[in-house]
């Protein structure tokens, strides 16, 4: 396993909003060294994120988000967990706490057939 701490560039000058969002972003990635795929990140807001200067929207330093998946049957990397703890103010007035925390397990493999018909149009 293989893991790697980041943090914004302080001097790096984001173009948009996507990028001025992420660039307050820190946090750890592990990665899975034979299958160079992403098995857990977590990451915290380091800073406040502000849409519109605050005015519509700011996420507050320490919200925080975690994601892991798995390799499952030898196939495919699947989800296992999303956690979300978030503060935020809307509307410069309204203030938001929450918190989520999904789960994933008991994946299952189905073979499905499907037999396709086309018969002939109907008689106007």
């Amino acid at each position: 396993m293989l893991v790697f701490d980041f943090e914004a560039n302080p001097e790096y000058k984001p173009r948009n909003l996507t990028e001025r969002i992420v660039q307050k972003l820190a946090g750890s990635i592990w990665v899975d060294e034979k299958a160079h795929d992403v098995v857990r990140l977590e990451a915290y807001f380091a800073d406040d994120a502000k849409i519109a200067g605050g005015a519509l929207a700011s996420v507050q330093k320490g919200s925080n988000f975690g994601f892991e998946q798995e390799y499952v049957n030898n196939e495919v990397w699947l989800p296992t967990l999303v956690e979300i703890h978030v503060s935020a103010r809307v509307l410069l007035v309204k203030g938001l706490r929450a918190t989520d925390v999904t789960r994933y397990s008991d994946y299952k493999k189905y073979h499905v057939g499907v037999t396709s018909v086309i018969g002939q149009p109907k008689p106007q």
